[in-house]
């Protein structure tokens, strides 16, 4: 068998840090040490994300770590020109330096190296609307981030520190992780609302096409709603946490409602397209009510005209 040959494994069943610890050494995986051979420093944080962090890995999951270094000087470039069977290298967006794929043993391993300074805009993101947190009238605009940006900082916030305590603790502070699920929320929901504008005008439009925006915009209200209860993942798997304990009974229901709404086939009507329309509107309306027991957003609601993808919105209606 191949070294990339993918094989099943035992990560998804850790339920902490200790026992993914524990296996990585029962699986010889090194990986403090295989981080540290493309680097000069020993001062940086490595966290474990994604699925196994989350708790919704299968037993062919990757393992998806994140590396977080001040600065890209300290990357040994020579190393990364290397490269053998088992190891893949791609560049991703700024402030993503690289990310490198490896198989050991049958696991794939994604690691993914983050500088601070190419990340600053995504920090200074985050100044702007942290004031809102204290008095919402100096909530005047939500910057859209990127998904990966917005994966990152989940990953950030959510993964299991495998070493470097000090500085993954260090990037959280300074990354300002409390507005993120507050962003979230106020974002998904107003893309919502804009979207619902867009299926009005696509009734008797193309086949399926007022449903499928109509549908985005039910998605947009649910997560809004995980987001209220600290849930930022960017993965398609939000779904599994409709019944979190979490959530309040109240909020369960809104979103089994949801769940409802998203798996509506084609309709063959332009009278169907605009039930489906109106039910997703009365949806909304359920959600921005649950959005406002939130004492923030509810505050928020009175001076909030804020601009996605500059264009300017109501509030909640």
């Amino acid at each position: 068998m191949s070294n990339s040959e993918k094989k099943r494994h035992s990560f998804h069943s850790c339920h902490d840090v200790f026992q993914f610890k524990e296996l990585l050494s029962e699986y010889e995986i090194p990986i403090v040490d295989l981080v540290s051979s493309y680097l000069q420093t020993q001062e940086f944080g490595l966290l474990i994300g994604g699925s196994i962090a989350e708790g919704t890995a299968t037993a062919v999951s990757d393992l998806d770590f994140l590396v977080l270094l001040d600065s890209k000087s300290a990357i040994k470039l020579e190393h990364l020109t290397n490269k053998s069977d088992s190891l893949k290298i791609k560049t991703i967006q700024p402030g993503h330096l690289f990310e490198i794929l490896h198989y050991i043993n049958g696991v794939e391993i994604n690691i993914q190296f983050m500088e601070k300074y190419e990340l600053r805009p995504l920090i200074d993101s985050f100044i702007s609307i942290a004031p809102a947190l204290y008095d919402p009238r100096d909530l005047v605009s939500v910057p859209r981030l990127a998904k990966a940006d917005l994966q990152f900082l989940h990953r950030l916030k959510t993964g299991w520190i495998i070493h470097g305590n000090d500085v993954v603790e260090l990037w959280r502070c300074e990354f300002m992780l409390e507005v993120l699920p507050m962003y979230i929320m106020v974002n998904n929901f107003f893309i919502g609302i804009k979207e619902l504008e867009d299926a009005e005008a696509a009734i008797g439009g193309a086949p399926g096409l007022a449903e499928y925006i109509a549908r985005n915009c039910v998605e947009g209200g649910m997560t809004a709603v995980l987001a209220k209860h600290d849930y930022t993942s960017q993965g398609h798997r939000w779904i599994r946490y409709l019944s979190g304990d979490n959530i309040p009974p109240q909020d369960q229901e809104l979103l089994q409602h949801g769940l409802k709404l998203l798996f509506v086939p084609i309709l063959d009507s332009t009278q169907n397209q605009q039930k489906y329309v109106t039910d997703v509107q009365e949806f909304m309306k359920s959600v921005s009510l649950s959005l406002k027991e939130n004492k923030f957003i509810d505050e928020a609601n009175q001076y909030l005209r804020t601009e996605i993808q500059s264009e300017g919105l109501e509030g909640f209606r």
